[in-house]
């Protein structure tokens, strides 16, 4: 809800996790959400993993998404939203801790954009 249309999601690890079903059917759902919306989603994917990160925009559609690769490591997720901060650890029983803080989530997308810059598409 912190994000609105025109506003980016950053997403830094993106990764399908231990359980792609479940990932992919929760993550699924909140991207149609942001797509409503119309809101922009920049995310760094596990460079060993394009086959998925593919795969998933194919079936799912890929508007409004800018995406490069690095090699990230761990069943995990970053998102950045306007304020707040999601760690999502991707096990096999997914947790989401939220943070609101807006220093933290300054200092948290700075360390995005210099992942960004090493990155490749």
């Amino acid at each position: 809800d912190d994000l609105n249309s025109g506003d980016t999601y950053y997403i830094l690890g993106a990764s399908p996790g231990e359980d792609l079903e479940r990932v992919t059917d929760i993550f699924s759902k909140n991207d149609m959400r942001l797509y409503a919306k119309k809101v922009k989603i920049k995310f760094i994917h596990d460079i060993k993993r394009i086959k998925e990160a593919e795969d998933y925009l194919k079936e799912y559609g890929s508007k409004n998404w800018e995406i490069k690769y690095h090699e990230t490591s761990g069943p995990f997720q970053i998102g950045i939203t306007n304020n707040y901060i999601l760690l999502i650890l991707l096990e096999k029983n997914p947790i989401v801790i939220l943070i609101n803080n807006k220093k933290i989530r300054d200092s948290f997308l700075h360390y995005f954009d210099t992942m960004w810059k090493l990155s490749k598409k």
